[in-house]
């Protein structure tokens, strides 16, 4: 069952990894119970409005049209907020909740669109059984709506600082050796780990070894555009 301790990582560009919370089922039904009553308390303000401006009746063309308009925006109300709001609407908000994209990022406009397409098979066509089970079986708190847009819900976590996701304490004026180093992807950081690991064993420390970490140092200083007079090994590291 998805608990409020159950977690998903996701790696940055920068090869940090980041935990989430993924909101637990009690917080988003509490988050989804508030945004219907807000889109109630809306409604009821609205309809009572109209009556009171026309004394009662509700039945003439322009006071129908007046109607319609004043209630489209009950229709569009989740991905508006979650659009505006960073991923929240109040009752997320209420409640410390948020969509993201699984890869951490914020969703866009069509991944929000999406889900609120599937809401009503999510949540009214099969009386929420289908956003339940889909929660539960996924473990990454992902409803139908979710796992099509790649999008899910997770408990909103105070911001950390640059020193806290550090891997260790810099001077301030560190200057590092390498700054086009941030144009690798985690294949060629997972290459060099690799490379360096066989680099340390004195059996593997051959002539082959050595032509490969050469190799791999020439394509990581073309990929990065960069040249060095290191020598392969301590390039790598």
């Amino acid at each position: 069952m998805v608990s409020d301790r159950e977690q998903f990582t996701v790696s940055t560009a920068q090869h940090v990894a980041l935990g989430f919370d993924v909101a637990g089922l009690g917080d988003r039904f509490l988050a989804t119970l508030l945004d219907y009553a807000v889109l109630g308390a809306y409604t009821i303000s609205w309809i009572l409005g109209l009556l009171v401006l026309t004394g009662g009746g509700l039945d003439g063309p322009w006071t129908l049209s007046l109607l319609v308009v004043g209630l489209l925006p009950t229709l569009v109300y989740f991905p508006f907020c979650e659009l505006v709001f960073d991923g929240q609407t109040i009752g997320k908000r209420a409640r410390g909740l948020r969509v993201i994209q699984t890869s951490g990022a914020a969703p866009t406009l069509g991944d929000l669109l999406l889900r609120w397409l599937l809401r009503p098979i999510d949540l009214w066509a099969t009386s929420g059984f289908a956003a339940v089970a889909t929660i539960l079986y996924t473990g990454t708190g992902q409803r139908l709506g979710d796992l099509a847009a790649g999008t899910t819900v997770v408990e909103q976590r105070a911001r950390t600082s640059l020193r806290e996701t550090a891997f260790a304490d810099l001077p301030a004026d560190y200057d590092p050796t390498f700054p086009s180093a941030q144009s690798l992807d985690r294949d060629d950081i997972d290459t060099a780990r690799r490379v360096l690991r066989r680099l340390a064993e004195p059996s593997e420390a051959d002539e082959t070894v050595r032509a490969l970490a050469a190799r791999t140092q020439r394509a990581l200083l073309h990929r990065m555009d960069a040249t060095t007079d290191l020598a392969p090994g301590p390039f790598l590291k």
